[in-house]
């Protein structure tokens, strides 16, 4: 694996935190641990609240590869949670109508995949990783209960907040399939967070953002994971 990777995520992979009401930039996040472990020049194209159909709006895809990105290269793509959600605002004005996330996932599919045949076609590596699981419990009362009307949301929901949990799940499978499908390599970001009963000791108070201790657990998983999965990596000198 070459030096260079690029990471195109949102404010889990960029390595935003949620503390005492405030979010903040942490400087040993899951990005920075396994650059710093395995001495990788990192360009992090990821931002607070991005999307993929942002990130393909903005064709940030094409203009990695037209300024940076080389054959042999790796691209990571770690999105899709801030894809699942909807806007709650307008969600709390009509809750009885249908309401579509910010990108439906039939189409996130296909966004994925078209991104990845950019970078694959351009001879550029491959990976993907599943998204952290969300508690819908503290998401439901620490965010959206704080930009819109609760009750409201909570009609829209038919009174079950773990619909927030289970719709995010679709675009974790949605990810599966693609990277299944197109050939790349899967990093799982999930299962160890969903195997562990306390769970929610790795999370920030607003339920969807991995704390420091999370940050740690999440750069261990990639390391045990490129490790299984025989990707050699360049150690960084000592």
């Amino acid at each position: 694996m070459p030096n260079t990777v690029a990471i195109f995520g949102d404010s889990i992979s960029k390595g935003i935190v949620y503390e005492n009401k405030k979010l903040l930039k942490l400087k040993d996040s899951m990005v920075n641990i396994v650059a710093e472990e395995y001495g990788l020049d990192v360009i992090n194209y990821s931002k607070y609240g991005q999307t993929l159909k942002k990130l393909t709006e903005r064709k940030a895809v094409e203009k990695y590869l037209s300024e940076v990105g080389q054959k042999g290269d790796y691209a990571v793509f770690c999105i899709g949670g801030n894809d699942a959600d909807f806007d709650w605002a307008s969600v709390a004005e009509t809750p009885f109508e249908d309401h579509l996330p910010a990108t439906p996932v039939s189409e996130f599919e296909k966004l994925l995949s078209a991104n990845i045949k950019l970078l694959k076609d351009a001879g550029v590596n491959v990976i993907i990783t599943t998204i952290p699981p969300v508690d819908s419990q503290r998401y439901f009362k620490e965010v959206i209960s704080k930009i819109a009307d609760g009750d409201k949301v909570l009609d829209f929901f038919a009174g079950d907040v773990t619909n927030i949990s289970r719709h995010q799940e679709c675009y974790n499978l949605a990810l599966v399939k693609c990277a299944a499908k197109c050939g790349c390599m899967l990093i799982d970001l999930r299962t160890g967070f969903l195997l562990d009963r306390k769970y929610l000791r790795n999370y920030c108070e607003d339920g969807i953002h991995p704390n420091e201790q999370g940050h740690r657990f999440m750069a261990e998983e990639v390391i045990r994971s490129l490790e299984e999965q025989g990707l050699v990596l360049k150690k960084k000198k000592a």
